[in-house]
């Protein structure tokens, strides 16, 4: 992606030098963005069913993770090295 103009609040260094490693960090979208919350709500009614029923790292991660097949339209042709999300502060 170029820009014709430098974004507002922005200063160009113009190219890096050859060889140069940028490291970026890309946060995809979740698949289903209000299922954590939803199911945080429940474990948390003590009117709910789901009362107590408390959910595991992988679960949160399933919830809070992006459309399957998504990270495979980013890594083809990119010299990556695929981290885990980082916690949200």
């Amino acid at each position: 992606h170029s820009w014709n103009a430098i974004p507002e609040n922005r200063e160009s260094l113009g190219n890096p030098l050859s060889g140069t490693t940028i490291d970026l960090y890309v946060a995809l979208k979740a698949h289903r963005e209000n299922a954590l919350i939803d199911k945080l709500y429940q474990v948390s009614d003590p009117n709910h069913p789901r009362y107590g029923a408390y959910l595991s790292k992988e679960q949160v991660a399933d919830l809070v993770s992006p459309p399957p097949g998504t990270s495979s339209l980013l890594i083809p042709g990119l010299n990556i090295t695929v981290c885990p999300p980082r916690p949200s502060r």
